[in-house]
């Protein structure tokens, strides 16, 4: 069933299917169901009797009666925690600006449910607060744009009273924790250390004396300490240390216990698993006591403010659903109870004093699109469309291969973090070979002869290298590696056009020092090309011949450059203002003679627009071509056909929804 989105303009549509067409009992049945699983999404009361009619009105539709029947079950199940006299479970959307170009993501809600604090990566990666009611967005730390050294906010955590926000602040090679009045006032560091240089804010005690954070000396590498930093004094105290590394976001949530007892946390339960179970760790004994165990992907999303209730999110029925578990002086009470069938991969933003959980939804799917162009005209002669590849909503960075007969693109996991696979897909046969990789792999690149795939990739969760890996076997090797102790970034670019070297681009954090080298595969000698006094970042093509390398920086103001790969005097084509920090998508048609680039104006909105310019300058010319954004362009050595990576023609802004109303009523003890 797809309702594009219109979940009352699909039950009306259903509805006059079943009046239509009252003698197709299959189709009826089917008609009726899928209204059910419309007012299920939309949190309304009318879905149980959707599902029943299903059941009384056609039992010989066995299969459909079976799906209705399951349903009611999980329904009734969740009814049971809802005495009578209490008011009905609802959830419901509380944030959607399909309007705002302000990406109102992640963070944490106001103990009051008033404010949301995030983190504004569109505009400056400021600390920002939205106002729920009104949509007014205020910044505390008051930036107007990104600060050319990189530098932003994140993991934002309200005080108890509402009043104060702990964030960290990212400077590159080491993160401060900072605290700040929500007006902007009273912004002080309260910690900062170069011997363990990545702090994590997760919580506030309950009595906002101390915050709960992480120390590593590498982002989420062993060893990880779990702290409590004193907002009076910045003193340190040690509550535990996990003795091995947590891959991606696998650590995710934390939190304090309303009565200041435990800190839950999900982590994994054995050294190389990716699966994650829900630990307590008691604050004064600090004794670690699991709490849900099972071989699903389990993670926190928060405690009831009574504190008798854990919440949390798990795949354990094939989707990820909201679990219960009741809970009492260290210990489980029962079994965990389901809440919420479907509630997906969402982003936890908290509870609120009156119990209503607040999170996140993010309805964007990235995949591979193709479209065809006219390379002597520039017009395009196919719209976009998704690749027809076995699986979709996960795929990025897409590549063709040199002969053209295969396309090679990343996929992530189901949640998104950890390492993800390398595909790669036979255009001439359909058939797709994955990959599974033990690192977060980006932008993968050909070889000249088609045998191996350049990526760039981390193991943890900040520092880069450059792999490769055999198309045949699927072996990983690693090219380019630095140390910790170096504080440097590798990228890689592209192969020389003869096999014999590679382009990469090298981050020095602690200078903030972003340059381009051309090395040696065979000796590792280098060659500088070009530097750039920021670590913003760029985008890169390498043209046909091999001669040219054309780049992009991620500032604000960029320009469109292209330099010999030998070395030698850059080039500007192209000097443009670029709204938002998404990068700028680039690549070289399949002649040489054009480079086609994305390009995001403020009059487009939240669409990026696609343009090119002749190699040897000139007018750019726009293509006339809109999409919510271009992610590795990449041409087809036909010179017709063009891939890229995109959430698809229009972007969908997050959501903020809450539930309401499902925590189990505490009982009034009798006198």
């Amino acid at each position: 069933m797809e309702t594009k989105g219109d979940l009352k303009g699909a039950i009306k549509l259903f509805n006059e299917i079943i009046k239509k067409y009252p003698d197709e009992r299959e189709y009826a049945a089917k008609s009726q169901l899928y209204i059910g699983l419309c007012y299920e999404k939309l949190g309304l009361k009318e879905a149980e009797k959707a599902f029943q009619k299903v059941v009384d009105n056609y039992p010989e539709q066995t299969e459909t009666v079976y799906m209705a029947k399951e349903k009611l079950i999980t329904l009734r199940r969740v009814h049971a925690f809802v005495e009578k006299g209490d008011k009905e479970f609802k959830v419901r959307q509380v944030w959607a600006d399909p309007d705002s170009d302000i990406e109102v993501w992640g963070g944490a809600i106001s103990p009051n449910g008033r404010y949301h604090a995030f983190i504004d990566w569109n505009t400056s990666g400021d600390l920002a607060i939205l106002e729920i009611a009104t949509g007014k967005i205020r910044r505390p730390t008051n930036r107007d744009s990104w600060d050319p050294s990189g530098r932003y906010a994140m993991y934002p955590r309200w005080s108890p009273d509402g009043k104060q926000i702990v964030y960290l602040w990212d400077e590159g090679s080491v993160s401060d924790l900072r605290v700040i009045g929500i007006d902007g006032s009273n912004s002080r560091i309260l910690y900062k250390n170069e011997e363990w240089p990545w702090v994590q804010p997760y919580d506030w005690s309950p009595d906002g004396k101390n915050i709960l954070a992480t120390l590593s000396k590498k982002p989420r590498e062993a060893p990880i300490r779990i702290i409590l930093v004193s907002v009076a004094d910045k003193s340190i105290h040690l509550l535990k240390t996990l003795n091995w590394t947590i891959p991606g976001e696998a650590l995710g949530n934390m939190e304090f216990s309303p009565d200041g007892s435990y800190v839950a946390y999900a982590r994994p339960s054995t050294k190389d698993s990716l699966k994650n179970d829900i630990f307590l760790l008691s604050v004064e004994e600090k004794l670690e006591i699991p709490l849900v165990e099972h071989p699903a992907d389990d993670f926190l999303l928060g405690w009831s403010p009574n504190g008798k209730w854990l919440l949390f999110a798990s795949d354990r029925t094939g989707t990820f659903d909201a679990w219960i578990i009741p809970f009492s002086e260290g210990k489980p009470l029962g079994p965990p109870e389901l809440i919420k069938k479907g509630i997906g991969n969402i982003d936890p933003v908290g509870f609120t004093r009156k119990g209503d959980f607040y999170y996140g939804i993010s309805k964007q799917m990235v995949d591979v699109y193709i479209f065809t162009m006219d390379s002597e005209t520039g017009k395009i002669t196919s719209q976009p469309n998704k690749a027809t590849i076995p699986s979709e909503g996960r795929n990025s960075y897409p590549v063709y291969s040199p002969d053209g007969k295969y396309l090679a693109y990343t996929r992530a996991s189901m949640r998104n973090r950890g390492p993800n696979s390398l595909c790669v897909f036979s255009l001439e046969t359909g058939e797709e070979r994955e990959f599974p990789l033990k690192i977060r792999a980006l932008l993968p690149r050909w070889s000249p002869d088609g045998r191996n795939i350049f990526l760039t990739g981390r193991p943890t969760f900040r520092l880069y290298g450059i792999y490769k890996v055999d198309v045949q076997t699927g072996m990983l090797t690693p090219i380019l590696m630095y140390k910790p102790q170096d504080k440097k970034n590798a990228w890689f670019m592209e192969s020389s056009r003869d096999g014999k070297s590679f382009f990469y681009q090298h981050q020095d954090l602690e200078k903030s020092l972003c340059r381009i080298f051309v090395r040696s595969f065979e000796d590792g000698t280098e060659k500088e090309l070009y530097r750039l006094s920021h670590l913003l970042g760029i985008s890169w093509s390498l043209s046909p011949d091999g001669k040219w390398l054309a780049f992009v920086s991620r500032e604000k103001k960029r320009a469109l450059t292209i330099i010999p790969a030998t070395g030698g005097e850059p080039k500007e084509l192209f000097r443009f203002e670029h709204i938002g920090g998404h990068p700028t998508a680039l690549t070289w048609t399949a002649d040489g003679k054009y480079i086609l680039f994305s390009l995001s104006q403020k009059k487009e909105g939240l669409q990026k627009s696609l343009w090119r310019i002749p190699s040897v300058g000139g007018k750019p010319q726009n293509l006339g071509l809109r999409m919510a954004y271009y992610d590795n362009l990449s041409a087809h050595p036909d010179g017709e056909h063009i891939a890229f990576s995109s959430w698809g023609p229009t972007y969908q802004m997050p959501e903020i929804w809450v539930m309401e109303n499902f925590l189990p009523k505490e009982k009034t003890k009798e006198k």
